[in-house]
């Protein structure tokens, strides 16, 4: 649905938000279709929050849950739980992947998935800070237009509290969603930001969770996007190295480092224009500037195919091609159409509260000082919280307990956001955890065999110490694409 230039996702919100009594029996999820998922026999249920639990006759918010029943007859009393990632994600659509990912550890075990406040179907908040399909150039565009941020905020400020949108909320979401489906304690898997979503969840409910997977960890104290710039730098020398011991990539881009830095120079001095196809059979501009080309091109470590395209991107740029670059931002020409899965809205609204908010001033420039990426995802984000209303958290929100809960940490070795330290620094909290690290050139290697066989047998035995992880040190990067 377009509204002024913006995709607004509130239409979805305003049809699961309801007052009066809590959803009947919603004990009793029913069978339903769901796409992708009907082979499972899912059961769908509906479970009404108050937006705001301060406010008892407030607003209701009505959340999505699907459940997957166990392979087996017989179902132990402590389900799945996946934790998605973002913030923003849901892991309703992300079903059919969950249920492979986890096939052996489902024998007894139920799998629940839900879409947090504000997400997927439990009432997507969603901002397209582009111009739309009439002007396809505008996809290549900054990370948080001003402009675009404050006509989001203010469209979608009559259906959605964002100050209620927050790790602490959504916890306590969850909770009641597996208190009224009959659940007392559950095993959980979170993923990217979805790791800090569990570890929220565990501490307000410790006695609540029989396990947890933590995939890409965000740690306490983690200020998103302050680290980014180094942890990009970081990122793309592994990748440039393990090009350069690829034969076929070596011989292909023998100087990828230089073909980048080449690149950021011939920005630096002004904008690529790039013409792309426009509607009715016209032609549109992309105007590609050294911040969105660096941006992206961080952007594009955090998956196996998309990392595995960067030498390529790079020497096609540096040869004056910015084509290869532009068509996967553009729908019709490579990019998605349904965007990237994440509801901008509850983004933004969860990381002005509890990482933008928390940047000193005093820690920018140490930040971005000599790095490829520079301030320009932090200033972006500051200037975007300044215009969007979110949450003020005390103190008490960042700190947490140590807890004994068996832990399984993962993390991949270069990854450009949640750095295999992220997991050591969470240790401290959760010490009988065991951490292993891929040797895999993305974010969260959860999806493969490895992992997915890691992670079901530590859920079953509720205990990493016996791990047989030697798999984690064999995976490696798909093939570059020459």
């Amino acid at each position: 649905m377009m509204l002024g230039g913006w995709r607004l996702g509130a239409w979805v919100w305003g049809l699961l938000v309801g007052g009066g009594s809590p959803t009947p029996n919603p004990q009793s999820p029913t069978p339903c279709q769901v796409p992708g998922l009907d082979s499972l026999k899912p059961k769908c249920a509906t479970i009404q929050v108050l937006e705001n639990r301060a406010l008892p006759n407030g607003r209701k918010l009505n959340l999505r849950v699907v459940v997957i029943p166990p392979d087996s007859g017989a179902e132990l009393p402590d389900p799945i739980v996946p934790v998605p990632g973002g913030p923003g994600g849901g892991t309703i659509g992300a079903g059919n992947g969950w249920a492979r990912i986890l096939r052996s550890a489902r024998g007894h075990r139920a799998l629940v998935l839900h879409d947090p406040r504000g997400t997927g179907l439990s009432g997507e908040l969603e901002c397209d800070f582009s111009e739309g399909p009439s002007r396809p150039g505008s996809y290549v565009r900054d990370f948080a237009p001003p402009a675009r941020v404050k006509a989001c905020a203010d469209s979608l400020a009559g259906v959605a509290d964002f100050t209620q949108v927050h790790t602490e909320t959504i916890a306590r979401d969850l909770a009641e969603v597996l208190t009224a489906l009959g659940y007392e304690r559950a095993n959980l898997y979170g993923v990217s930001g979805g790791t800090r979503q569990a570890m929220v969840f565990a501490k307000l409910y410790p006695e609540r969770v029989r396990t947890l997977v933590l995939g890409g960890v965000v740690a306490p104290g983690f200020r998103l996007p302050l680290p980014y710039a180094r942890d990009f730098d970081r990122s793309i020398r592994m990748l440039w190295a393990d090009c350069a011991a690829d034969t076929a990539c070596a011989r292909a881009y023998p100087d990828a480092p230089g073909d980048f830095e080449k690149v950021l120079a011939r920005l630096e001095r002004g904008a690529a224009l790039v013409p792309v196809p426009g509607a009715g059979g016209g032609t549109d501009t992309a105007r590609v500037t050294r911040d969105v080309f660096a941006e992206r091109i961080r952007s594009m470590l955090y998956g196996p195919a998309t990392s595995a395209e960067v030498p390529y991107v790079v020497a096609r740029a540096a040869a004056g091609d910015f084509m290869p670059f532009v068509h996967p931002l553009v729908p019709g020409l490579g990019g998605r159409t349904g965007g990237d899965g994440i509801a901008t809205a509850h983004y933004l609204s969860v990381t002005c509260a509890e990482d933008v908010d928390r940047i000193r001033e005093a820690d920018r420039k140490p930040a971005a000082r000599g790095t490829y990426l520079g301030d320009y995802r932090v200033r972006q984000q500051v200037e975007a919280c300044k215009l969007w209303p979110h949450a003020k958290l005390g103190e008490e929100h960042f700190e947490y307990p140590v807890l004994q809960i068996p832990t399984l940490l993962i993390s991949g070795d270069a990854d450009p956001v949640t750095p295999p330290r992220s997991a050591e620094a969470v240790r401290r909290y959760l010490p009988n955890s065991r951490h292993v690290v891929f040797r895999t050139g993305w974010h969260v290697p959860f999806g493969t065999p490895c992992a997915a066989r890691l992670a079901s047998t530590f859920i079953l035995n509720r205990s990493a110490n016996e791990l047989e992880s030697s798999c984690s040190a064999r995976l490696t990067r798909p093939p570059f694409k020459i």
